[in-house]
């Protein structure tokens, strides 16, 4: 018997590849559509990849850019076409406010002299009355910029703005109740060359028309809005005397003219509203009727959404509304009243315009998602509602995330009706909202780490302001400067303070939270008004001494304090 040797077949070996064996420039390319986090995790995976990301330029601006809660700029800055120069700069800007030391100090002579003023983008604005026959006037100015290497101008003379948006809102006079806007342009108040329409109407439905108790002398009426895109968001607040009444909240398209959508709550009154996306909105709104015997404010923020709908028409959809703290009812005293008396929901970065827009002529911005809203409540309290006693006040400011209310608008809860409505601008009927939910209580979103808070109790409004991570504060004198900073970046260059204030360079800094910036008597006082966990945040402050101001503005670049009837500018 033969036994025959077959040998086996060799099978060719399977080789496993990773992502590692990639070609460099791959890696870098998929290393680039990750966010903050999945970098961080990378770097911990080899020494490999940690050191790819370490030496990739734009990867490290990306990470500064995350770290501070900003965003890249548009392309085509002939200064800054580099991600090496962009992350330069932001270096620099970024020391500049470490260290509270502005690279520019300008001074606006006779500029604090108007009865309305507005910042944003490097623009100082100032409206005030007239007794001309044209009416009102305002005053425009571009101010010094680093970033942008300019000097001081009147906005009138500067090249490049010719298509930039000035919408004006004029009231109308009887028989009709309610305002025509005209889109213009900064230069020249000419037409918008981007709009169809010479200009637009609302007219205030006749339900929320004047009751037949009330003398029209005594009815107040003033438009608020903010343009985001192609958007127009208005809301006409309304007041008898100084009682809120329930009013409406719109939106237009302003280069049509075509109203998108309409908001209107049968309880609540609408006291401001923040554009927080493209189509995402804010409202601040509570009960203005206190004349029931067991009445709460119920303050609120309400979060509505512009959708289109299946013919493909816009239509305003309720999300989610954020209950503000229950008030302290058993330490109040039955015999007590509350009433609101201002409840404001501001931010210093709403959603910005789109990279190619002129006035995004900076090479980054700040992210609105890593961004604060600042909530201004002030509170009248009666010890006893029988009694002809003055009222105690109350002031608080809430921190609020922007991140926590876009995070709070994907908590679905169990659908209930809802005493908001949506009014359907071709019938101005009264529907149920799409989308009907019992909303979140403050104890759901609102007390807890990361979520909202609140920093100071009896503030002035005037000596705050906020923009992007950053909330900037005068002490009562208006000598002491105090900037406070929720971004990462600084929170990790002050964290070896072991909660203690360093002094370096005439610039305090500490690591703190805000419940330790309360006062005793301030913890006392939100104790004895509210019956929740009022929350805590963690940011970097950095304290310094200014010369007396009445009060300030701040953008990304600037710190302006207002001193009698000039401004001083601070160019960071």
């Amino acid at each position: 018997m033969r036994f025959t040797d077959h040998k086996t077949p060799v099978l060719p070996r399977k080789i496993e590849r990773t992502i590692q064996d990639l070609p460099t420039e791959v890696i870098l390319r998929i290393f680039c559509e990750l966010d903050l986090q999945g970098l961080h995790t990378c770097m911990l995976v080899s020494h490999a990849f940690n050191g790819l990301i370490q030496e990739s330029g734009l990867l490290q601006y990306r990470i500064e850019l995350w770290s501070n809660g900003m965003l890249d700029g548009p392309a085509g800055i002939p200064r800054f076409q580099s991600s090496k120069s962009r992350h330069k700069a932001l270096l620099e800007l970024q020391d500049s406010w470490f260290n509270l030391r502005p690279r520019k100090e300008t001074r606006l002579e006779s500029a604090n002299q108007g009865t309305r003023y507005d910042f944003a983008s490097g623009v100082l604005a100032r409206g005030y009355a007239s007794d001309d026959p044209e009416g009102a006037r305002a005053w425009l100015r571009n101010l010094p910029s680093v970033l942008r290497d300019h000097e001081q101008s009147t906005i009138f003379h500067e090249e490049g703005i010719s298509n930039n948006l000035l919408m004006l809102a004029e009231q109308l006079t009887e028989p009709d109740r309610g305002f025509c806007f005209k889109p213009r342009t900064l230069s020249g108040n000419a037409q918008h060359p981007q709009t169809n329409v010479e200009d637009f109407q609302y007219i205030i439905p006749h339900w929320l028309n004047l009751r037949p108790e009330h003398d029209i002398e005594d009815w107040k009426l003033a438009p608020l809005f903010q343009v985001s895109g192609r958007m127009v968001v208005l809301t006409i607040t309304s007041s008898f005397g100084d009682q809120m009444e329930p009013n409406i909240l719109v939106v237009f398209d302003w280069k049509t003219g075509e109203l998108l959508g309409t908001y209107h709550s049968s309880s609540h009154a609408i006291t401001s509203f923040l554009v927080v996306t493209p189509t995402l909105i804010v409202t601040s709104e509570y009960n203005p009727s206190y004349t029931r015997r067991h009445y709460n404010p119920h303050p609120r923020l309400l979060l509505l959404e512009l959708q289109m709908d299946a013919r493909g028409k816009s239509k305003l959809t309720h999300v989610q509304t954020l209950r503000f703290p229950s008030f302290q009812h058993s330490t109040i005293g039955h015999k007590a009243l509350l009433v609101i008396i201002d409840f404001d929901i501001t931010a210093g970065c709403g959603p910005l315009s789109p990279p190619q827009s002129p006035s995004c002529a900076y090479p980054f911005r700040p992210d609105p998602a890593a961004s604060l809203a600042v909530v201004y409540l002030t509170l009248h309290l009666y010890k006893d509602r029988e009694a002809a006693l003055p009222p105690e006040h109350h002031s608080f400011h809430f921190l609020v995330p922007i991140g926590t209310i876009l995070t709070a608008r994907t908590i679905k809860m169990p659908s209930i009706p809802s005493s908001a409505s949506i009014v359907d601008p071709l019938t101005s009927g009264m529907l149920l909202p799409p989308i009907a939910v019992r909303g979140l209580d403050w104890e759901e979103w609102g007390a807890k780490d990361n979520g909202a808070c609140i920093l100071s109790v009896d503030p002035e409004a005037d000596l705050c302001a906020s923009y992007g991570s950053r909330y900037a504060k005068l002490d009562s004198d208006g000598t002491g400067l105090v900037v406070i900073d929720f971004s990462p970046y600084v929170q990790a260059k002050v964290k070896d303070s072991d909660g203690e204030w360093v002094d370096e360079d005439r610039v305090l800094r500490k690591l703190v939270n805000t419940a330790s910036m309360l006062s005793d008597a301030g913890r006392e006082d939100c104790r004895k008004i509210f019956d929740a966990d009022l929350g805590i945040l963690s940011f970097a402050a950095m304290m310094t001494t200014v010369p007396v101001a009445d009060w300030i503005l701040m953008d990304a670049e600037h710190i302006l304090f207002m001193r009698g009837d000039h401004v001083d500018v601070w160019t960071m």
